[in-house]
């Protein structure tokens, strides 16, 4: 049984009882920019009903916040919307072929797949309308006509959503690369080299679900108890449990709506299993020798007292037996012996033994009866 000695009894240096070391800083969530608009869908796609839907942008973690009081903001919006869609035709256009020699009118095949709205090819049977045509008229330019360049990108929309005042716009141009030769095909107008088009058409009141973070785990009787000693983040671990968190629905500029006008495809999970570390009972070292009475006599009104003590190795933890409160005990000690007291004891006083006069004065004379004489003990 390992317990405390004197230091003095231990061979060698100490080891050090202090050494640097380092909490690293908390940092935030650092997510990317939200996603363009998704299409109008219904809340359920297997189970499509009535004319209200869903139109949804995403946002995704770039880097996870670290620290007790790292959380990440909502990564989906919603907005509702008509006449919802879950299923819809892409079609992908190949290159101009002329119909006659190189250049003049011409014809790009255009191939459509149905798509669902995560973007995965599906049956053509499930998109509503017929598809697209499988040919579309194109022009490639002859030598002497004006050749123009292709459409740029779509601008960023001027509106991140449509409000009262405006709605959103976006734009996009072509230039011309070279004028028309003698009885070359003209160039188009100014106005038609350049398009516009209408963009985030959508409400500005978005909603979102909103989840606090994890509450801690904790024991369910009804999820089955695994082995010990199972290794998770380093340490063992005792059973599974659960962690439950509060998700509420809420509107942009608002705060917290009814749950149902949320979808409820996106909504988060409030409970999810966890594993739970093992219980740590407090351990202390066994109790010290008793100090040493002293061996030397004592005061008689002196109270002398030895101890003894013992120290925490390690503190309980997740609900282990806790540390005793008694780390430090003292007793009196026993058969001390009272060091003796010597003080005067006078004896009786002797009798008065007069000194003559003359005595006193050096000279001869009579004894005398009486007078002032000497006591001695």
């Amino acid at each position: 049984v390992s317990r405390p000695v004197k230091k003095t009894l231990c061979l060698g240096p100490a080891p050090s009882a202090s050494r640097l070391c380092s909490i690293p800083c908390s940092t935030n969530c650092i997510v990317s920019s939200w996603s363009a608009w998704g299409l109008c869908i219904h809340e359920n796609c297997h189970d499509p009903q009535g004319r209200k839907g869903f139109r949804m942008r995403q946002r995704h973690v770039l880097m996870e916040p670290t620290g007790p009081a790292g959380h990440c903001p909502h990564l989906v919006e919603s907005v509702p919307c008509e006449d919802p869609m879950c299923y819809r035709w892409l079609a992908s256009e190949g290159i101009c072929i002329p119909d006659h020699g190189k250049c003049g009118r011409g014809h790009r095949i255009l191939k459509a797949v149905c798509q669902n709205d995560q973007g995965e090819d599906v049956s053509g049977s499930l998109c509503p309308a017929s598809p697209p045509p499988e040919r579309m008229a194109c022009e490639i330019p002859c030598r002497m006509d004006c050749v123009v360049s292709e459409w740029t990108e779509w601008s960023s929309c001027s509106q991140s959503c449509s409000n009262k005042n405006a709605d959103g716009k976006q734009s996009r141009s072509r230039i011309i690369l070279a004028l028309p030769g003698e009885g070359g095909k003209p160039c188009p107008p100014p106005q038609a080299l350049q398009e516009y088009r209408s963009c985030n058409d959508h409400s500005c009141m978005q909603l979102y679900w909103e989840a606090l973070p994890w509450g801690p785990c904790s024991e369910d009787t009804l999820v089955t108890v695994l082995n010990a000693t199972i290794g998770w983040n380093g340490e063992a671990t005792c059973g599974v449990g659960i962690q439950t968190r509060r998700v509420f629905c809420v509107k942009s500029h608002v705060g917290q709506v009814m749950t149902k006008r949320c979808p409820d495809s996106t909504r988060p999970e409030t409970v999810r299993p966890c594993l739970l570390p093992c219980k740590k009972d407090c351990t202390v070292t066994a109790f010290s020798e008793w100090t040493p009475c002293p061996r030397s006599c004592q005061p008689g009104n002196a109270t002398v007292k030895q101890s003894r003590y013992r120290i925490i190795i390690q503190e309980a933890a997740n609900g282990g037996q806790e540390c005793p409160d008694t780390l430090f005990e003292e007793r009196e000690c026993e058969d001390i012996s009272v060091c003796p007291v010597y003080r005067w004891k006078p004896q009786k006083w002797s009798p008065c033994i007069l000194v003559p006069e003359s005595v006193r004065q050096g000279v001869m004379g009579t004894s005398e009866a009486c007078g002032k004489g000497i006591q001695t003990r």
